[in-house]
């Protein structure tokens, strides 16, 4: 379901309803870019402290283009999901006026996935965060202060000039309405020192005063009247308050909605007869107009009493690798990130306290033996599709009369058939299922009927199956494979959405089900319980309130509420002291000459540095103790050819061979906390942008770690 600020008022009850009865909810952000200009390139040397810093950075000046949320629920034990893809803009009420950035290829990477641009500038449904709000609010109510103090002014004003004009004699009542005091604004101006058109239109209006008080009392009894003014700017409507609202306490001058540059206002009489009436009806047009004016603040905070709403709810919530989710969540909805990474995963804790990020269940669940290819979205959830295909359509039922052995309708899956990869298990004319007699003929022609059942063996394996694994297998899709709710299902029915923050929000949910329920096991009644509030599942445990991060040294990542813990790098190696020209080939050949570091992997993190993931600490070990023991060779080398230059070291006037590297000429040592950056430039990365000979020697540094 698309949301826009022309359906968000009607559909908000229905988005909040769709929270409330949900049992996890999954989010997804589309934003306007991801890295700002100079700033420095994740590295895989980088701490949790220095990724924080990056993603702050990037959050705080890139803006939301759409929010998705899709929620999830078990319904008759089958997952069932409600997708809402809102498109969301800065509120500019009342002063707030956000400024933020666009990066070119984040915007061309939008518009090739079909990203409509013009409905969310034209129609995105605007947000305040709740630090803009509470600015916002101080403002009115530092208005209604001083509005309140000012009536109270031309209040005391009027009555002076009631006293003066009595004790002058009506004759010079005239001369002391347009000299008097209540014709002077606050800044000493007065109305024949006003140039046209405002002299003009502020004659006008009073004009209008006093035609309005005439009206109310002609019929003998005080009637309330009220005339609306054209739309003005801001120093015409200054000018009304100062000048048409001051000349007598029998009327009011309020604001009407509209835009700061051309709002209209109205003039409502109050009763001049009765004291009591009228200070009762001053006070009503006060509090109407504050009314009016917090509900314009209401429909300003906007999209973000969605996100209020899934922070009350304190259902499950799931991202998908969502530290930049999260934080740009945290930014447009709450206020500014914190600097500090300790202050700023407490607050994302306070604000979504039962999170988990599906990339890391998917992990737990490749790690506890699912075969899934990687953890990307689409790829994984076709993967999931493919792994446990939609049953065939069932074949029509047999005509009256017809025999039991007639030829099977065209198009209906036979027996041993492969549909969609997997093998179909047909049923006996006798109802027995077929290569087991045993099996309950009712239920297996329920299977081989499709009633939900996902066929029970793929394709090569043995075409017969127990009732029970059917029932396993129905019942693992049937706990992922979420289908499209009543009312939800136009936009998503044929997928190919990608990267729409609402399809990719289902595509969240449905993949963090699956690694759950599929690859670790994990009951729909334990989810169930576990949207409740009860205890997370075990095999759940570890995965909850951690994010990942891509790429770094020690698999590190950051921990809701914090703080990060240190990770082990015994299986690390810090290596430095590369000639120049040293390739990445060179280097990785003199690594996997050790033994215990044939698999070893080497990452760049400058010219001359770099980082050895050996894959266990007796590989780095091993690596550690080949590096002393080929120091010490060349230095005994070095010693007998009597002061002879060793090769490679520039005194033989020759080049060092790129493809030759001896570990003996590097300084190796053990990783350490300590070593890892707060995150600078990043070698290869730079090469790239600065062309010539360094642009090859980067790429290839890229392509090989």
């Amino acid at each position: 379901m698309n949301i826009t600020k022309e359906n968000f008022e009607q559909s908000f009850d229905v988005i909040c309803e769709a929270i409330r009865s949900s049992h996890f909810i999954a989010l997804d952000t589309e934003f306007t870019g991801l890295r700002l200009p100079g700033a420095a390139r994740e590295k895989m040397m980088d701490s949790v402290q220095a990724r924080y810093d990056l993603a702050r950075g990037s959050c705080s000046q890139f803006m939301l283009t759409q929010y998705g949320i899709c929620c999830f629920r078990y319904h008759d034990e089958r997952l069932e999901a409600r997708p809402f893809n809102c498109f969301v803009v800065p509120s500019t009420y009342h002063g707030s006026d956000r400024v933020y950035s666009c990066q070119a290829s984040s915007m061309d990477f939008l518009s090739k996935h079909g990203f409509d641009f013009q409905a969310w500038a034209s129609h995105g449904v605007p947000f305040l965060s709740r630090a803009e709000e509470e600015v916002v609010e101080g403002k009115l109510r530092r208005r209604w202060e001083r509005e309140a103090t000012v009536a109270a002014e031309r209040k005391e004003a009027v009555a002076a000039k009631a006293e003066a004009e009595a004790a002058a004699g009506e004759g010079d009542g005239g001369a002391a309405a347009v000299e008097g005091p209540v014709h002077t604004a606050r800044d000493g101006t007065t109305i024949e020192s006003l140039q046209e058109p405002e002299k003009g239109m502020v004659k006008d209006a009073l004009k209008k005063v006093e035609a309005l008080l005439a009206e109310s009392s002609s019929g003998g009894e005080y009637v309330q009247k009220s005339v609306k003014l054209e739309p003005m700017n801001g120093r015409q409507r200054w000018l009304m308050y100062e000048f048409v609202g001051s000349s007598t306490a029998d009327v009011k001058l309020s604001n009407l909605p509209g835009p700061a540059y051309a709002r209209p206002m109205e003039i409502r009489t109050v009763c001049k007869d009765d004291p009591e009436k009228h200070a009762e009806e001053e006070a009503k047009l006060r509090a109407d107009e504050q009314a009016r004016q917090l509900g314009d603040l209401r429909r300003a905070v906007g999209f973000r009493r969605v996100v209020d709403e899934i922070s009350k709810a304190g259902k499950p919530v799931i991202c998908h690798n969502g530290l930049l989710d999260l934080l740009h969540t945290h930014d447009k909805f709450v206020g500014p990130i914190p600097v500090d990474m300790d202050d700023g995963t407490r607050a994302l804790h306070s604000l979504l306290p039962r999170l988990f990020d599906s990339k890391v269940v998917m992990a737990k669940a490749m790690a506890a033996g699912m075969k899934l290819p990687r953890t990307v979205l689409g790829e994984a959830h076709q993967w999931l599709r493919e792994k446990y295909p939609a049953p065939p359509p069932p074949p029509p039922p047999l005509e009256e009369g017809a025999e039991a052995g007639m030829e099977p309708a065209e198009g209906a899956a036979e027996e041993g058939q492969q549909v969609d990869g997997t093998a179909v298990v047909a049923t006996t004319s006798g109802g027995e299922a077929n290569g087991d007699s045993k099996t309950n003929g009712e239920g297996a022609a329920a299977a081989a009927a499709g009633a939900g059942a996902v066929p029970p063996v793929e394709a090569g394996a043995e075409a017969a199956a127990s009732e029970r694994d059917v029932e396993a297998l129905e019942r693992a899709r049937r706990g992922w494979d979420a289908v499209l709710a009543p009312g939800f299902e136009e936009r998503y029915k044929d997928g190919g959405r990608e990267h729409e923050a609402g399809f990719d929000a289902y595509l969240t949910g449905c993949c963090f089900a699956a690694a759950a329920t599929v690859g670790l096991g994990v009951g729909l009644d334990e989810l169930k319980r576990m949207a409740s509030g009860e205890e997370t599942p075990a095999a759940l445990g570890s995965a909850q309130n951690v994010l990942p991060l891509y790429k770094v040294v020690g698999g590190q990542q950051v921990c809701l509420p914090g703080p990060a813990p240190k990770v082990d790098l015994s299986r690390y190696v810090h290596v430095s002291g590369f000639p120049s020209a040293a390739r990445t080939d060179a280097v990785l050949a003199s690594i996997k000459a050790v033994d215990g570091c044939v698999d070893s992997w080497f990452h760049w993190m400058d010219d001359t540095s770099g980082v050895v993931d050996c894959t266990s600490a007796e590989g780095a070990e091993a690596l550690l103790r080949a590096a002393a023991a080929a120091a010490d060779a060349g230095a005994d080398a070095s010693a007998a050819a009597s002061g002879t230059p060793a090769a490679g070291d520039g005194g033989s006037g020759e080049e060092a061979d790129p493809c030759r590297l001896s570990l003996g000429d590097l300084k190796l040592v053990q990783m350490e906390h300590a070593l890892l950056n707060g995150g600078g430039r990043g070698a290869p990365e730079a090469e790239e942008q600065e062309g010539g000979e360094g642009t090859a020697r980067g790429a290839k540094r890229l392509r090989r770690s």
